[in-house]
């Protein structure tokens, strides 16, 4: 019995911090001009292959797609790093040149925030060889950052140089430990809780029936 609720404890918690499927998400169509409204990625971290993004089987990333539209403004995307010691890659991919192979768009800096707003880290330009594929200008911001606590932070996405301004860009995140409490199971570990609890009823049911049985001496 102790091992069965054992078995269980640990499928629930398994359950409750494994990624979701990386995916693409697109910049939200609501205001995230400021650290107050800036688009979450809490729960969409995964482990999907990427030729744009640097160990992208091995570190849980996220990509995210700028609107294809010249705005007077920054983008804001917040994060929760679950772990101190957690290293952060920051990389912007197509910013200088559109992801039709169009005239170039705009020149990408990248800003680093702690939850009070203070810059941790910043960037305008870097070498096209950093965090795999997808810059094709030395114009594309990339920067890492050693998060020394847990917590909340925002990358900003603005223009050179620390300018609100953006246009059509790919944003890849990629977090060693991200904060993914919030993802939802994957069907493989729905399946394993229900086998589990399944087990434990069942070996309850047995512990009653033998119980109920009256003794023959």
């Amino acid at each position: 019995m102790r091992i069965l609720f054992c078995t269980a404890a640990a499928v629930l918690s398994l359950a409750l911090t494994t990624p979701a499927i990386a995916q693409s998400v697109n910049e939200t169509a609501g205001p995230n001009g400021s650290q107050a409204t800036a688009q979450d990625l809490s729960g969409t971290f995964g482990l999907t292959a990427s030729a744009d993004i640097q160990d992208s089987t091995t570190t849980p990333h996220v990509t995210v797609i700028g609107a294809d539209a010249i705005e007077d403004e920054y983008d804001y995307y917040s994060f929760t790093v679950a772990l101190a010691g957690t290293t952060g890659i920051f990389d912007i991919d197509y910013g200088r040149r559109a992801f039709d192979g169009g005239p170039d768009r705009f020149d990408p800096f990248l800003s680093l925030l702690d939850s009070s707003g203070n810059v941790l880290a910043q960037n305008d330009d870097a070498s096209t060889g950093l965090g795999g594929g997808g810059s094709f200008h030395s114009y594309d911001s990339f920067l890492t950052h050693l998060f020394a606590t847990a917590g909340t932070y925002a990358v900003r996405v603005g223009t050179c140089c620390e300018r609100p301004g953006n246009g059509a860009y790919q944003l890849q995140v990629s977090l060693e430990a991200p904060g993914i409490t919030a993802a939802v199971p994957e069907p493989t570990t729905w399946a394993m809780m229900l086998i589990g609890f399944g087990g434990i009823g069942a070996a309850m049911r047995r512990r009653r029936t033998l119980t109920a049985v009256p003794s023959l001496a």
